[in-house]
């Protein structure tokens, strides 16, 4: 499942390696159940908790500052089983870098199989508005479709206003080429590809070969159109007993981004723990140093 983390984590390697936030899916797609539950956690015993608020920091010479903070606004809440769900949320929030304010807002629509990202974002005399579908292949986690509609609109020193629209579906197969000790190999590729109403070569878009066990990702491996190995993401559970209790895990990412020798890699820790309320703390490092951190609040629900 899916949780606004997965957003995050994305954003943030957006920043370090120049991606687009929606539609960055070079293969592999959204690691939908690498996640620890759709804002949500559920611990059996110990009750369900979602996702309250979430504050990110940037860190830059070993020095912390505010970056932005969303507080949830809960639309949709109902959580069954991790096979049987609906959860709707959305928030906004403000980022100010040097003299450009950002305003964005995002609504997160997710069912066991789709998730449906609709966001808007204004800074200064531009803005922009999109929204993103998915679709999730259940027996094998992966992506099999993906939608999206961006539209963006500039004012000029004139007052002239230029707007800007594109539109885009992609289809994937999610092929499987192993099966060994309950470990599935599949690749994952796109079988079409239609930008602004017309047909692309797929073959353009590269694939990913996407090693899963038990619904789970362990490993994926990206490749350019010509099979070259850009980055290869491994997925790993924390083995800390409260957050395993309480929110039933949380996948950690290492990425080596081949192409320019980076690495990036993430930490978690619990930073305070009640009977209503958890706050956990995820740390992302490039290179081996700490570059941010998101503290993420967890509310009890029952």
């Amino acid at each position: 499942m899916e949780n606004k983390k997965f957003w995050s984590v994305m954003l943030i390697m957006a920043l370090v390696f120049g991606m687009a936030v929606v539609g960055c899916d070079t293969g592999g797609g959204s690691d939908k159940d690498n996640e620890n539950g759709n804002g949500t956690g559920n611990g059996g015993s110990n009750g369900q908790w979602r996702e309250s608020k979430t504050t990110h920091y940037t860190v830059t010479d070993g020095v912390a500052s505010l970056s932005y903070e969303t507080v949830n606004n809960w639309i949709i809440y109902r959580h069954t089983s991790d096979t049987d769900y609906e959860e709707k949320y959305s928030y906004t929030y403000t980022q100010t870098t040097g003299s450009t304010t950002n305003t964005v807002s995002q609504t997160i629509h997710s069912t066991p199989n789709t998730i449906t990202l609709e966001s808007t974002s204004v800074s200064g005399t531009s803005s922009s508005t999109g929204t993103s579908s998915y679709t999730y292949d259940l027996a094998s986690g992966l992506q099999s479709k993906a939608t999206g509609s961006s539209t963006f609109s500039f004012t000029n020193n004139s007052g002239g206003t230029t707007t800007n629209t594109t539109t885009s579906e992609q289809s994937y197969t999610n092929q499987l080429i192993s099966d060994s000790g309950g470990v599935k190999t599949y690749k994952h590729y796109t079988n079409s590809y239609i930008l602004n109403g017309v047909s692309q070569d797929p073959s353009t878009q590269g694939y990913s070969e996407v090693k899963v066990q038990n619904g789970r990702k362990l490993e994926e491996k990206e490749f350019t159109a010509a099979g070259v190995l850009s980055r290869t993401t491994t997925y790993t559970l924390s083995d800390n007993a409260v957050i395993r209790a309480k929110l039933g895990g949380w996948t950690l990412h290492n990425i080596d981004e081949l192409t320019i020798a980076y690495n990036f890699y993430s930490t978690v820790e619990v930073l305070s723990d009640s009977a209503t309320e958890l706050v956990v703390r995820e740390k992302y490092f490039q290179n081996n140093v700490l570059s941010s951190y998101t503290d993420y609040t967890y509310e009890k629900v029952n």
